[in-house]
């Protein structure tokens, strides 16, 4: 099947958040599923998946052609994606995950606090090191914190100042060129002192890179929220907006509730595109972090 089948039950289930609760009959089962919001669909069993699916495809609510929408009728150019998958506590449910990720549709995709057991079917992918390289005892075999897949080819990868966290690579997409910066800022959290630390040097890197001419699109965990008081230290949201702005580097995702994990992006590149957003694991279910999107249109 498609991923764009999958992709049309998330639509059919979530419509863009308009519907809060939905049950589901299953043709065939006499059950009737109850979840809320789509994201609910990532923990249904994968027997109930599969019989969802074939009651949908008989009642030609799916189709096979193979094409990439917002969601809302209109044709998606671009698409970038971020989650922290929280060193995937929650392997037991890795096919949700899996499958989660892939419904995002993302030309463009940060995982962040990742694991290489969480395999997705890009033409290109590019990860951190191994975490057992720092710290054998701690963390496992197949933990990386940072990877980014892509449908993109990669022109060349650029340097870092700390080549475990953070992970630059220049693409050549339909749209031009753009380095692409998956990171994690702070990875014991805001409240620790070496936040302040990675920060600057992170930003450092954000100066550099944006000095090199080419649109840049900062992505991954940022350890902070910009709309509401979730989580965040006054200085690293100050610090954080002024070089933004200083760069030109618009943060698409700095609305958004309750949310830690974040895309900026030059204004350069989004140009005159229209933006739309979206999230999944809201009831953090499959990881301690929503995950977020954004569309150029």
């Amino acid at each position: 099947m498609l991923y764009s089948n999958i992709c049309s039950v998330y639509r059919i289930l979530d419509q863009a958040a308009f519907v809060k609760r939905v049950r589901i009959k299953i043709f065939g089962i006499g059950n009737t599923i109850k979840f809320s919001m789509a994201v609910g669909v990532c923990s249904l069993r994968p027997t109930i998946w599969a019989a969802l699916i074939l009651h949908l495809k008989s009642n030609k609510i799916l189709t096979d052609e193979p094409y990439r929408s917002t969601g809302h009728g209109r044709r998606c150019d671009l698409r970038i994606a971020t989650w922290n998958i929280e060193r995937l506590r929650h392997k037991k449910f890795l096919e949700q995950i899996l499958l989660a990720c892939e419904q995002t549709q993302a030309d463009i995709l940060v995982l962040t606090e990742t694991d290489h057991r969480v395999s997705l079917d890009y033409p290109y992918s590019f990860h951190t090191p191994p975490l057992t390289d720092l710290q054998p005892v701690f963390y496992n075999p197949t933990e990386n914190r940072v990877s980014i897949y892509t449908n993109y080819p990669c022109i060349r990868q650029h340097k870092t100042c700390d080549e475990y966290t953070a992970l630059c690579v220049e693409l050549e997409t339909p749209k031009g060129r753009l380095l692409v910066y998956g990171t994690i800022i702070g990875i014991y959290g805001n409240r620790h002192p070496s936040f302040q630390q990675s920060l600057v040097q992170q930003l450092d890197d954000i100066k550099r890179l944006s000095n090199s001419g080419i649109p840049l699109c900062v992505c991954g965990d940022f350890n902070c929220s910009f709309s509401d008081g979730y989580y965040f230290t006054k200085q690293g949201r100050e610090t954080l907006l002024r070089t933004f702005s200083d760069y030109d580097i618009e943060l698409l995702t700095k609305n958004e509730a309750e949310c830690i994990d974040h895309i900026a992006v030059s204004k350069r590149f989004i140009s005159n595109s229209g933006i739309q957003i979206t999230e999944w694991n809201q009831d953090k279910l499959l990881s301690d972090h929503k995950g977020i999107a954004m569309c150029f249109s």
